[in-house]
Formats: C-alpha cells, structure tokens, sequence
C-alpha cells in the first residue's frame, strides 16, 4: 500500500516537470505579438516585402533616369559640352568633393561608369548580389551628382538618402534571385518573420518625417496660409502642366489645396511616428502623402521628385496591408555593434542638419565643420524648401540671338521680339528635355554662376538642342537672360543677365567670367581685339585691330575701366593719344602733333 502511493507520487511528479518543461519551450519558440513591442521597435519597424517594393521602385526610377541623362550623354556629362570640368572644379573651390567621373576627360571612361551604373541598377531591380548592387549604385549616384551639382533636385537628394540607408536594410529578403538562393540552400540564415526593425529602418521612416515636415515648415508664409500659392505657380510657372492651368479657372478649389497641402506636410508626417495604432496611422498618412504625389505629378513638371517619393513611400507600407492575420514581433535587422553605431550616427547628424537648415536658412555654418564636411561627402546635406516661396518659380528665359544677315532671334521663345524691341515673353519656355529646364533654372541662383558663361556657348554651337534645325554657323551671339517674377511684378519685366557669348571670341573662364588672355576675331578671321580679363573685367593693355589686321587702339584698363593713356590709328597713319582717368576722358592731343602735353 505503502509502495503504491510512492509510486504514484513520482509519476505526478514527473509528469509536473513535464509539463512546466513545454511550457518553458513553448514561451521560448513562439514569438511575442507586435502588439507587446517596445515603441521604438514599433515605429521603426519594416516589413521585408516592403522594402522589396521599395527596391523595385528605386531602381526602375534610377533605370529611366539613366536612359534619359543618356540622351544627353555629350551635352552634359563630357568636357566638351555645356557644363565643362573646370567650372565643376570652380564650383567646388574650397570644398573638395569626390567624384568618379572627373577623374578623366575619356568619353569611354564616362561611358563604362554610365554603363556599370545602369548595370548595378538592373541588379538592384531583381535583387541580385542586393547589397553589393546597393552600395555600388549609391556611390556611382554620388558621383553623378557631384559632376553635374547644378542639376541636381529633390527626387537626385531624396534618392540618394535613400540609397544610402538601403544600405543597412534587408532589401533583399523578399521577392529577390538571393531569396531564391536562400531558399535553395538549406544551411542559409533566413528570417522567420516577414518584419525587421533596428536604427536603420528608423532612419528610412526619420528620412520622409524630416523631408515632409521640413519643406512644410518652410512654407509657412502669407503665400501658404492665405492660400494663394498654387494659384500663383500655375498661372505664370513654367512648370505647369495642361490640368495645372486649367485648374486655374477654380481659385476656390486652389485656395482649399494650397492650404490642405501645408497641412498635410506639416501634420501627416507625425503619423509616420504614431505610438498608437502607428500600422493605421501609417496607412492613413501613406494614402495621404501619395494622393498628394498624384496630384504633384498631374498639375507641375517636376522631374522625378513625385516618382522617388512615391518608391520610397512604399518601404513604409505596413504588415497589416499584406496579411490580416495577427504578425509576430519583428526582428533585429542586424546585430553587429558598428552598422548600428555608424548609422545611428548618420542618422543623428543628418537630424542635426535639417534643423539647422530651418533655423539658419543663409546656411552660413554649412562648410565650418567636420560634421558639415562629412554629410557633404556622404550627399546627405539636404535643403528642404519646395516651392517655398512661389514668385521664385514664376520665370521667363529669353536667349536672343544675332543672326550672321543682322536679325534677332530668340531661341526660346516667339514673342519676345517685337519690332526690335525686347520684352518680357507670354507664352512658358519650352526644353527638350526635363534636365535642360532644369540646368537653365539652376543658372538663375548666384551660386551657379560658373556654369552660365560655357552653357551658353554650347547652346550657340548646338542651338539644335532647342531649336531643330537651325544652324549654328549662322549666329554670331548669344544672350542668356530671365525675367524673374509675375507678370505684374515691376522687377519681372527687367532681365537678368546670365550670360554673353561671341562666336569669334576665345578665352578661358573661371568661375563662370572671363579670366585670363581673350582673342576676338571679325567675321573674316582677322583679329579684332586681344587682352587680359580678371574675373570678368578687362585688365591690363588691349589692342584693337580694324578687318584687315591694321592696328586701330591700344591702351591699358583697370577694373574694367579706361584708366591711362590709350592711342588711337587712323587710316591715314596719323595718330592721338588720349588720357583717361576712371573711364573720363582727361585730357586730348592737340591736332596739330597728335601727343599729349
């Protein structure tokens, strides 16, 4: 009896120990629910097939806009076009930058990086060597961008952020040729859930808060909140589209745009960082912000930026858009102590920067740091101020031209001409292409001005960049200028000079001004004219010469200005001197020996 209940005791107990034993596997092996995650893991955390979209959109944008600077492979991207290496060099004075492709003149070298570009791309699209493809497209997209910084926008800063902390994130776990090989291989490492978070995938999401909320932040002006913006920029802006001007016919309905606009970048990026029901919220502010893309890409041509932000808004999409089944905790995207700490720093900087950029909008602490320098390398020195302030975007360009038969032409416009007068064009420039359009607005802003002077000369060689058809051998030069501002805006309706150019004049440039010995020519040839220019001043002695090679002045400049004694030839073989001073004339020879006394 005795031995019975022994017995029955040690099987209840052991089958206890059993028990408490599944138990603890059990807690162990089955994931904790999204629900119980920490904040930070919940905002900050990804779906893999997400970010799969999110690559797939990325590299098909990289894809098209690489067909598409193609196009203008010579115009734009060799020594000999529009935009040659030494005004880059100018550009960059003082601020060393890196760059691939100013590494050498070649066209094939140019080419192969274009070519190895592109192929990287394509990698990225089927996910293929993921991470490498990525790390490799960013630096050739850092490079472009630094070759060419003029031409760059919103959608090239948005998609390079972007590039840059893909590099830290599992772009391809879903929907990739390395998930296929993953899959195929046993012994590989695979995530059990569909959804990762750490410093990286924050870094994503603080990317489009700061980019929306920042560029609202700068358009909080009378031109926002009183709701005028949108009827400005689509009654005179040049890059207005068909529905954009139509819609001009509604100012009540712009009035309820402009001011939902402001409101959505102001307020909609918070529900990106939502601690309660953060998938709805997201979904709510993902539904908004691309409706509003939409609406961008529908009403104003702007290249590019609609496509990236939309791409990169994918990333964002929640578990709960893909399943309706309860998701388990996300994991960890990587373990490994220096990724995180490198981007947990990037991402700290890059913070510290836009804010910067908000409360010291002249940006006169850009460039004193380390940190500043270092952003800059890394292209992660952003500036957030879309459309900000709309009378900046309201522009005509006129680029007349003196033809070789003595008329005038502009090679923009038809009406800026008008019985030989000039004035300030009606109807919106024309490009024939996106890049073109936005190259010549770049050349508006003084910071650019070292590509103006060499721009405008490729565009007298090659006016069939604008114009099809017409001759370059037939101007003999050209003007580049804007009418900034509204129609009705008294400062519009006088032009900015961008640019002078001459066929038969040659010389060097430096930072967008003539600078250093210049020869002009007459249409025969012969030379017209030959002296120094210092930073777009004449300098020094010049000479000038009649169509037939004789000698007809000489004499020095300073700053630009008659100062000095200059003679003067006539064709007879007399001679005058005559003393300037600050560009007045002082004093003259008498007739009677042609010298001063």
């Amino acid at each position: 009896m005795q031995q019975s209940y022994v017995l029955q005791t040690l099987k209840f107990d052991a089958s206890d120990r059993l028990l408490d034993f599944d138990l603890n596997n059990l807690k162990k092996t089955v994931p904790k629910s999204a629900d119980n995650q920490s904040y930070f893991a919940q905002v900050s955390t990804l779906d893999l097939r997400s970010l799969a979209l999110m690559r797939i959109g990325l590299a098909l944008v990289l894809i098209y806009d690489l067909l598409n600077r193609s196009a203008h492979f010579s115009a734009h991207y060799l020594d000999s076009g529009a935009f040659p290496y030494s005004a880059v060099s100018d550009y960059y004075a003082g601020f060393p930058t890196w760059s691939l492709h100013t590494l050498s003149t070649s066209s094939a070298y140019v080419g192969i990086l274009i070519g190895i570009h592109l192929l990287l791309a394509v990698m990225l699209l089927v996910g293929c060597k993921t991470r490498l493809a990525t790390v490799g497209v960013w630096i050739l997209q850092a490079s472009l961008m630094a070759r060419l910084p003029l031409m760059t926008n919103g959608a090239d800063v948005l998609m390079i952020a972007a590039l840059f902390w893909s590099m830290f994130l599992p772009l391809g776990a879903r929907y990739s040729v390395d998930q296929q090989k993953h899959i195929a291989d046993p012994d590989k490492n695979r995530t059990a859930t569909d959804s990762v978070f750490g410093i990286a995938a924050l870094a994503l999401v603080t990317q489009l808060v700061l980019m929306y909320f920042i560029t609202g932040i700068m358009k909080f002006n009378d031109h926002w909140i009183h709701g005028t913006a949108l009827q400005s920029l689509f009654t005179e802006s040049s890059l207005t589209r068909p529905f954009g001007t139509w819609l001009t016919d509604f100012p009540a309905i712009l009035s309820v745009l402009t001011i939902g606009v402001l409101t959505m970048e102001i307020i909609g990026p918070l529900f990106f960082l939502s601690p309660w029901k953060t998938s709805r919220c997201r979904g709510l502010a993902l539904i908004g912000f691309t409706s509003m893309h939409i609406g961008i890409e529908l009403t104003m041509d702007v290249p590019l930026f609609s496509y990236v932000s939309c791409a990169v808004l994918l990333g964002l999409v929640p578990s709960t858009w893909w399943s309706t089944t309860r998701m388990a905790a996300a994991e960890p995207i990587a373990r490994q102590v220096f990724p995180r700490l490198a981007c947990g720093i990037c991402l700290t900087a890059v913070v510290l920067y836009n804010f910067m950029t908000v409360i010291d909008q002249d940006r006169t602490w850009a460039g004193r740091t380390t940190s500043t320098h270092m952003i800059h390398q890394l292209r992660l020195d952003q500036q957030w101020s879309m459309f900000d302030n709309p009378d900046i975007y309201i522009y005509r360009f006129s680029a007349p031209a003196t033809l070789a038969d003595g008329r005038q032409l502009d090679l923009l416009h038809d009406d800026s001409i008008v019985n030989g007068l000039r004035v300030r064009p009606d109807s919106v420039d024309t490009f024939t292409s996106q890049r073109w359009m936005l190259a010549l607005r770049q050349l508006v802003s003084p910071s650019y001005q070292m590509f103006a002077a060499q721009a405008c000369e490729y565009l007298m060689s090659n006016p069939d960049e604008v114009i099809p058809g017409l001759n370059s051998d037939s101007i003999l030069s050209l003007e580049l200028s804007v009418y900034v501002g509204a129609e009705k805006s008294i400062s519009s309706n006088e032009p900015q000079l961008l640019a002078y150019v001459e066929r038969h004049a040659d010389g060097s440039y430096k930072n967008g001004m003539r600078h250093g010995l210049w020869v002009t020519k007459h249409a025969n040839g012969n030379q017209q004219s030959t002296g120094r220019y210092e930073h777009g001043l004449e300098q020094g002695e010049w000479k000038y010469f009649d169509q037939s090679g004789a000698i007809e002045a000489k004499g020095p400049f300073v700053d630009g200005k008659l100062h000095g004694n200059w003679t003067f030839y006539y064709s007879d073989g007399q001679s005058v001197d005559v003393l300037y001073r600050d560009d007045q004339q002082v004093k003259q020879a008498t007739a009677e020996n042609g010298r001063l006394h």
